[in-house]
């Protein structure tokens, strides 16, 4: 199960700039599918779900919807991810 939840979580996020643009800083700090992760988690332990929907891939949902479903879809997922007792991030995947 918590192999399942890793890979949506992996597809849900941002994890790099498409193909051809020109590298650019961001802000959120997701230059990796790990940072990506590891900030999404922050940014739901802070409650900060409007931060948290930034690292979801919010494309298939109008864009006039997004910020109101985006932080609703960051709420779910934190809540399904603390629903699995074996979801554990641990320091090899946060690179320390």
């Amino acid at each position: 199960m918590t192999r399942k939840l890793f890979i949506a979580l992996s597809l849900a996020l941002y994890a790099f700039a498409p193909a051809g643009a020109a590298p650019a800083t961001d802000t959120l700090g997701r230059e990796s599918p790990q940072s990506s992760v590891t900030g999404f988690l922050e940014a739901c332990r802070s409650r900060d779900y409007d931060r948290a929907s930034q690292y979801l891939d919010l494309n298939q949902i109008p864009a006039a919807y997004r910020q109101r479903e985006g932080a609703d879809l960051a709420r779910k997922l934190e809540a399904i991810l603390n629903s699995d007792p074996d979801f554990n991030i641990g320091d090899d995947f946060r690179g320390r």
